[in-house]
């Protein structure tokens, strides 16, 4: 069946984020509460009881540098890929590129050239100004008027990947980045990341 994984940091968020995605409603990790190596799950996207209605095997890979050597059989062609970053300042993020950005790239550039990838801004409730958000306006548009120098930073390392393959990346990285949170009051942020899927999955533009 279609897989959907999670590519990122060890502390992008990325367990929370699959929790939210099958609750749909944020469902936030212990902070103990790290993937070893690789968890799978079920996600469910589309209309209950309809032929508009898939099931994804959701892998949740462990993004801690330990266990890097693992993970490229589990990164293959046939897959979509969320691509995570947490929404940190910009120094903290070019002080450790490669563990944020730079590897996983490389990664899917060996294992999986010809994928769809969905570059995932997280954490977004630690933007500056986002605590002071009502729950109804913590959206992926008003996160993403927050993280104008993450969205940069984000984009341009993209976009310096693809300079240094010479044009011969077959990667399919979706323009738009997605912002979310995750924890309480991140639902509306978190829906929205679950239409995008399913307009990718079911073939929507």
């Amino acid at each position: 069946g279609a897989r959907l994984v999670l590519l990122g940091h060890g502390e992008a968020g990325k367990t929370s984020l699959q929790r939210g995605l099958r609750a749909r409603a944020p469902r936030p990790s212990a902070v103990d509460d790290r993937t070893i190596q690789l968890d799978i799950y079920s996600l469910v996207l589309g209309e209950m009881g309809t032929p508009r209605q898939v099931l994804l095997s959701m892998w949740d890979l462990a993004g801690q540098p330990q266990y890097a050597a693992g993970l490229q059989p589990y990164i293959v062609d046939g897959s979509l890929y969320l691509l995570t970053v947490p929404a940190l300042d910009v120094h903290s993020l070019n002080a450790s590129h490669s563990d944020y950005l730079g590897r996983w790239l490389n990664y899917l550039e060996v294992g999986a050239p010809n994928a769809i990838v969905l570059p995932v801004l997280t954490k977004c409730d630690m933007l500056p100004g986002a605590d002071a958000l009502p729950s109804h306006q913590r959206t992926h548009e008003k996160f993403t008027e927050l993280a104008k120098a993450q969205l940069e930073w984000f984009k341009d390392g993209i976009n310096r990947h693809l300079a240094q393959q010479d044009g011969n990346s077959r990667l399919q990285i979706e323009p738009v980045v997605q912002c979310l949170s995750s924890v309480e009051g991140g639902d509306i942020s978190l829906e929205t990341m679950r239409t995008r899927l399913e307009e990718i999955v079911f073939s929507e533009p």
